[in-house]
């Protein structure tokens, strides 16, 4: 079994990713969506044109929050890492996270590995 922070790290992250270059690549440059997220130029197309973190697919309830944390992004309001932080935090909430990590790890239907106490 994958642990959550793997799941994260292999999947969520780098679709997030994927998902706010598409979204910036409407008012900004390569460059400059490369240098906001921390990422190479090359990593920028790569993701431009789902040759990189194509597995996972979002909700549209997640994708209206990220398209909302895109805008702050791109008019400065908000660092793009507390952004990313904020939309990781929406898939626990939202208990999104338990689907990719059955859909990318065989997980049985009920685990609650994510929400323990």
């Amino acid at each position: 079994m994958i642990h959550p922070q793997e799941i994260e790290v292999w999947y969520v992250l780098p679709s997030i990713r994927r998902e706010m270059v598409r979204q910036l690549k409407t008012d900004l440059t390569q460059k400059h969506i490369a240098d906001l997220l921390g990422v190479t130029e090359a990593a920028v197309s790569q993701y431009a044109n789902s040759k990189r973190a194509s597995k996972v697919k979002f909700s549209s309830e997640f994708n209206k929050e990220l398209k909302r944390i895109c805008k702050q992004t791109s008019g400065r309001r908000i660092d793009p890492f507390v952004g990313i932080q904020k939309l990781c935090k929406h898939l626990y909430k939202t208990g999104e996270i338990c689907e990719i990590h059955r859909k990318t790890d065989n997980v049985r239907t009920c685990c609650n590995v994510c929400f323990r106490k």
